[in-house]
């Protein structure tokens, strides 16, 4: 596995405007040929959005501390998080080390997320609408991408601490 540096900088992928990493209302068409509960377009997006709001990874102008500490306390889930943007999930909202960090990771074709989303959740790729939100499977992402972000060569902050890559 190539280690990628966060010395990198971010190069915005198109000169109209943000990148737009995902959004619920791309997957609604399918959701509901599915007959699957609308919030299910969120589940995939959600764990990564909670994983982003955990490790202070969206920038201040989108940084809500009162729901990612509701978030972390585990009151709400990172559905409520990512329905809170509106179910869409931009490089804009991101720090500049998310932002470089998910254009080679959460890239939905080229990067390692739905790999390990499939993986950890037992699911196949024509199946990850159907998987149901659980905080054990949440849990266990939050590790794959800490994991991932190390070795990527990221650093991250839990309660007030950076831990060394």
């Amino acid at each position: 596995m190539r280690v990628q540096s966060i010395s990198r900088p971010y190069i915005r992928p198109h000169n109209d405007g943000p990148h737009v990493f995902d959004r619920a209302r791309y997957h609604e068409g399918t959701i509901k040929e599915l007959r699957l509960p609308r919030r299910q377009a969120y589940v995939h997006t959600a764990h990564y959005v909670g994983w982003l709001a955990e490790r202070s990874k969206f920038s201040r102008n989108y940084a809500s501390p009162f729901l990612f500490k509701l978030l972390r306390m585990r009151l709400v889930t990172p559905i409520k998080v990512y329905a809170h943007f509106d179910g869409c999930l931009v490089d804009n909202m991101m720090t500049m080390e998310a932002r470089a960090f998910s254009m080679s990771y959460f890239d939905f074709e080229q990067g390692q997320y739905l790999k390990d989303y499939c993986a950890l959740s037992r699911s196949s790729p024509d199946n990850i609408l159907r998987t149901r939100f659980t905080w054990q499977l949440y849990g266990t992402m939050l590790r794959r991408i800490d994991e991932r972000f190390r070795r990527w060569g990221g650093s991250i902050r839990t309660r007030g601490r950076a831990l060394a890559a």
